[in-house]
Formats: C-alpha cells, structure tokens, sequence
C-alpha cells in the first residue's frame, strides 16, 4: 500500500499543499530568474537607458524616479514635470516609494524589491489558509491559498514594481489580526492593526476610500460590541494621525489639503471618457470638454491644485445623466469581476517579448454582428472565455457559501468587501484591482464549491 492510504484526511491535505507551495516557489522564483534575463537584455539593447526591473503601463518607472529622489536628495517631486523648477508631487503618496527605496539599498536594481513581493505573496497566501481555517475549515484555506498563487494577477503583481502586492498582504494581515486577536488584547491589536492600515493607505491612497473594508474585521471578530466600537474608533483615528501630515504638506506645497489627486485625475482622464465613447464622443474629444469645463490643461491634471476644478468639470459633465453613468460604472464593475488575469499578465509580457497571442479587448457589439462572427471570436479568445466561466463559476459558488452562512456576519462582511472593491474599479477594468477582493472570493468560492460536491456526490 502506498503511503498516501495510511494518512488521514488532514495529513493529505497538509501534504498536497505542501507539495502545491513548493512547486507554486519554484514557479515564482524561475519568473523571477526570467525577468532579471529579459530586464538585463532589454538594457543592454537600449544602451543602459531600459529600467532593470519588469515594467507596468509607466507606473514602475515613476516609483523608481521616486524612490531614486528619496535616497538622493530626501524630495518627493512630481514624475509628470521637469525637475526645475521642483513641483512636489501630489499625485502618488509615499508608501509604496518608501518601500522600493529601502530595498534598493541592497543593489544597484530593483530585483531585490520583487523577492520582497513574491515572499510578501507566500505570505498572504499564508494568511488567506489561517482565515479559511477560522471562518471554514483547513481544507477551505488550503485550496483558497494555492488559488491565490495560481492567480496570474499575483505573480504578475509579485514580478513588477507595482504597490498592489504590498497593499493586498498588509489588508489581509490587518483584517487576520483584528478577527483572531481582538478580543483577547483589544488595546495592542488595535494599534497594532491601525498602524497595518495606515501604512497600506499610504501605498495606495484608494486605501482611504475603502475604509470600510478596515473596519469590516473589527465587527465580525469576537470582541464585545464595547471593545468593537473603541477598536472601530482607534482604527481612525490612528489612520487620520497617519495621512493629516501628508495633506498638510500637500496644503503647504500645493495650497489644496487633500490627501491626493488621484480621484479626480481618474475620473477626467478616464471614467469620463470610458463612459462619453458609449455615447459615439471620442477620447480626444472627452478630454477636450474637461479642459474646457475645468480650464486646466491636461499636463496639470495630476497635480492637487487642480482637483477642484477637475471635480466641478466632472459633476458639470456627469451631473444631467447621473443614472446613467451609475448604471455604466456598475457594468464596469460586473466586466471587471469577469475580466482574464491571463490575458492582462500575458498582454503586459509582451511590451517586453512580442507574444503570438491577441489580447486585443472584446466588444459586445462584435458578437452581435453574425453567428458567424460569435464563432471566430468564441474561437479566437476561446481561453478567454474559458477563465470568465472560470470567474463566473466562482462567483455563483460563493453566492452559495454566502447563502449557507447567511446567518453569519462574516458572510455578510466579505460579501461587502468584495462588492465594494469592485465597485471601486468601475469602468476602469483592469484585473489588478481587483486582486485584494480576490482571498475573499476563493474562500468563498472554494466553501460553496465544497458544500455543493458534497450534497451532489456524497
């Protein structure tokens, strides 16, 4: 007899997630390897002007110049001007810089910050098996944890310089903290998750309007509801604490005291324009009416000072037909929880290695056109549509695990945190944002999943 038949249920699992760990690092340190030889070979292509590290949509280049200005002179400068006159920037806030900054100290690259975020992603699948095996069962957190790693987002989000990682493990580390030691040191765990929080939204200033997803785990823990209120209240005050400094920088440096321009930069330059094309309006046409409306120029869309006006531009151009655009940013929404991870790791691999695959968006309207057309496209993106099954089926399963718990607040809480994440990305559909509602969704998927193997098969 084998030595499998001699285990119990539990050293199974222990073992086959074990032998899916080793084999999920062995996965993610030969990528690793992949991109120092493909960043090395672009750089030498480029004649030493290529960034050694993987790049994503210009975003990583702006957070090494930013690391670079921290080491070097100590300054924060704004990546969409010259460096003379010194504008600050008030566009990205300095978590995630900082981050980069302090591991760029062990090399001249930035690999060293991408092992970081691979041991950042073991981690959290880590964590992700510690909260299936409290609000479920082991088996649960096992298979939701190597779902995590599986993920092409995470492995995407783990090899380039991108705050995400970095912001989906101090989440999930602070959402773990506070429901399964709040209510034996309410004080210590408070503060302790405070800090966790505080530091994530300033990796990512979405952070701050997500704040209801920090507060979710205070009031599903096993506190009493007393030490849940004071926990609720701590946990505010101690991320007002952390982002009052850098708004009154902002103030100081830029006379607006807001904590970043990145809300009413998103909706100009692309909420608005996203929504106007369903209207046969262009970009360039979208964009010119925010201009108009706002009388900023494009160039100075990033920069605090000009939120206000972009602000009132937008409500100006979106305020008649309101309805409408909820119903588009809901749709937006829907198509984002749906949308390929595989298609987006493979699009961004081939900036760098032209990559024989289409990734090339799809149209509704295109599979409307002739039976004929729905089938070479079905054909074409077959595997595109496979994984929005793939996504779809997961979610119908967690809508299952949602109504078997339905008596339980945790159902309650993730359901929340997933659907409002989601409705954060709004029209803009890209698979990364979507990464700290994905731990949420494989639990519950994997639970319902579970749940319907046994009823059907048992």
């Amino acid at each position: 007899m084998s030595r499998e038949q001699y285990m119990t249920k539990e050293q199974r699992i222990e073992f086959w997630y074990g032998a899916a760990i080793v084999v999920l690092a062995c996965v993610y340190i030969f990528c690793w390897f992949c991109t120092i030889y493909l960043a090395t070979g672009r750089e030498q292509q480029q004649s030493g002007s290529g960034l050694l590290v993987l790049e994503v949509n210009g975003d990583s280049r702006q957070y090494v110049a930013l690391a670079h200005s921290l080491l070097t002179s100590h300054t924060f400068p704004a990546t969409n001007h010259s460096p003379t006159p010194f504008v600050p920037e008030t566009f990205r806030v300095p978590g995630y810089p900082l981050f980069v900054a302090i591991f760029s100290l062990f090399g001249k690259v930035f690999f060293v910050t991408t092992l970081v975020q691979i041991i950042l992603a073991f981690c959290t699948a880590f964590l992700i098996r510690r909260l299936g095996c409290f609000f479920f069962s082991d088996t649960v957190g096992c298979v939701a944890a190597v779902l995590f790693l599986l993920d092409p987002t995470t492995l995407l989000l783990s090899l380039a310089l991108l705050s995400d990682m970095l912001f989906v493990f101090l989440f999930i580390a602070g959402f773990y903290l506070l429901v399964s030691r709040l209510h034996k040191k309410p004080l210590l765990v408070t503060v302790s998750a405070g800090l966790i929080f505080s530091y994530a939204v300033c990796v990512r200033p979405v952070g701050l309007f997500a704040l209801p997803i920090f507060f979710a785990p205070v009031f599903i823990s096993k506190a009493s509801l007393r030490h849940k209120i004071y926990s609720a209240i701590g946990i505010l005050v101690i991320i007002t604490a952390a982002v009052a400094p850098w708004m009154w920088r902002n103030y100081k440096e830029a006379g607006a005291f807001t904590f970043s321009s990145l809300p009413a930069y998103n909706i100009a330059k692309y909420n608005i324009p996203i929504f106007l094309a369903t209207r046969g309006v262009t970009a360039e046409e979208s964009r010119a009416l925010v201009e108009k409306k706002s009388g900023v120029s494009p160039d100075r869309w990033r920069d605090v000072e000009a939120s206000a006006a972009l602000n009132k531009a937008s409500r100006n151009i979106l305020g008649h037909q309101l309805l409408s655009y909820v119903v588009f940013h809901i749709e937006g929404s829907v198509i984002a929880s749906l949308s390929s991870s595989l298609n987006t790791f493979i699009s961004t691999y081939n900036t760098i290695v032209p990559i024989s695959i289409d990734t090339s968006p799809i149209k509704l309207s295109d599979l409307l056109i002739s039976w004929k057309q729905s089938v070479f496209i079905f054909g074409h993106f077959w595997w595109r549509f496979v994984e929005g099954f793939m996504w779809a089926g997961a979610f119908a399963c967690a809508g299952v695990a949602f109504w078997i718990h339905r008596r339980y607040l945790f159902s309650w809480a993730f359901v929340l945190i997933v659907v409002y994440i989601l409705l954060l990305i709004g029209p803009v559909v890209d698979v990364r944002y979507r990464t700290p509602a994905v731990p949420f969704i494989f639990l519950m998927a994997v639970a319902g999943a579970g749940w319907l193997r046994k009823r059907l098969f048992d």
